[in-house]
């Protein structure tokens, strides 16, 4: 993963309305096929979904969820344009793939920064919205706590993007609520070694020491600065659970 540091100016977004709104759609010639956002069809009214059984990847091999097909009416200029797309929750704008422009004729105009669709008058091409961006990389979290007596563990997570379970515990006696877009700990990237020589058990204890000396507060300050009480048996246990 890395940072998006404002020198990818090209214009590449075609700004289309659905259902009178404004619709900023990423023109994007490496997809295959046109996606939309699952949120954009929640919010739209009167859209006739279909099943679909297509199967779709992408380029680091995740498997992209798709839970329909949709005709979209969406206007240009104020030319309805009639698009069909796969719906899926595991992109945030509209996708007009390689198909759609394809079938529509379009001819990109880099040097004016506008584009030709179905032979028409050109339109301009805008520039990218604010960036979002998506782990996408094996990540690890270390010994982190959310909240006061609410810790999370050392993680290793997988390159997908759903159903990613973490370690936590909670020591004190209260329930612990968790509502959905709380930041429990910050991620960062692995490296994935293939070959491993020397001493395999000296080199995984040195590593775990080094890391627990350099991170932001010790784990076992941590634990013992808990508000419930815990016996000292239990705080070992909790140490090992977590890291």
């Amino acid at each position: 993963m890395r940072g998006f540091n404002g020198l990818d100016k090209d214009p590449v977004y075609l700004s289309m309305e659905l259902a009178g709104k404004k619709l900023p759609c990423l023109l994007d010639s490496g997809c295959d096929v046109t996606l939309v956002p699952k949120t954009i069809i929640d919010t739209a009214k009167r859209l006739r979904i279909v099943p679909s059984t297509q199967h779709l990847f992408a380029a680091n091999d995740i498997e992209i969820e798709i839970t329909g097909a949709v005709t979209l009416p969406l206007k240009l200029n104020g030319r309805c344009i009639k698009t069909r797309a796969l719906i899926t929750a595991d992109v945030d704008e509209m996708m007009l793939g390689a198909d759609w422009l394809h079938e529509h004729n379009c001819i990109r105009d880099f040097a004016k920064r506008q584009i030709y669709v179905d032979g028409c008058a050109a339109v301009p091409v805008a520039n990218r919205r604010a960036i979002r961006c998506r782990r996408v990389f094996l990540q690890v979290c270390f010994f982190h706590q959310v909240r006061p007596g609410l810790y999370v563990g050392r993680t290793l997570l997988s390159t997908g993007h759903r159903d990613l379970k973490v370690r936590m515990i909670n020591t004190t006696s209260n329930t612990q609520r968790l509502f959905s877009g709380t930041c429990i700990g910050a991620l960062s990237p692995v490296d994935v070694v293939n070959d491993v020589t020397g001493d395999c058990d000296n080199t995984l204890s040195d590593t775990r020491g080094a890391r627990n000396d350099t991170a932001p507060g010790d784990a076992s300050r941590r634990l013992d600065c808990r508000t419930a009480p815990t016996g000292d048996r239990s705080v070992a246990g909790i140490r090992r659970y977590l890291l």
